[in-house]
């Protein structure tokens, strides 16, 4: 069956990323981005992503699995990913935005940086 979330490992704690489907018409307005979000998907995928592009997603994933609105996590998201870098964390943010669009298998509804960070995670 087809998940529409990702459980990941994201700043050494375990989160729940979802862009919810009612969110998906309203996530440019609400990021302030004006590309659609199959358009940062395709960015992200095709390595042409702006650091902008791997934040919005988790910032949005956050906010949707939470109930609440992306600014909440802002803080927390940019430390982050200033810390570890953004490139580490593309891989997250496409699997989250491919969730919400098509969903993803269960095997691949999981992500967890130390796989991409190794022993610094």
């Amino acid at each position: 069956m087809k998940q529409s979330h990702i459980t990941a490992r994201f700043g050494g704690r375990d989160v729940t990323l979802k862009i919810r489907r009612d969110m998906i018409e309203r996530y440019g307005e609400m990021l302030g981005l004006p590309a659609a979000l199959y358009a940062q998907y395709t960015r992200l995928a095709s390595g042409q992503w702006t650091i902008e592009d791997v934040r919005a997603p988790i910032l949005a994933g956050l906010a949707g699995a939470n109930g609440n609105w992306p600014i909440h996590h802002q803080a927390s998201v940019d430390a982050v990913l200033r810390r570890n870098g953004a490139g580490h964390y593309v891989g997250l943010a496409a699997r989250v935005i491919e969730a919400a669009l098509f969903g993803v298998d269960e095997a691949g509804a999981h992500w967890d940086e130390a796989d991409v960070l190794g022993a610094a995670a």
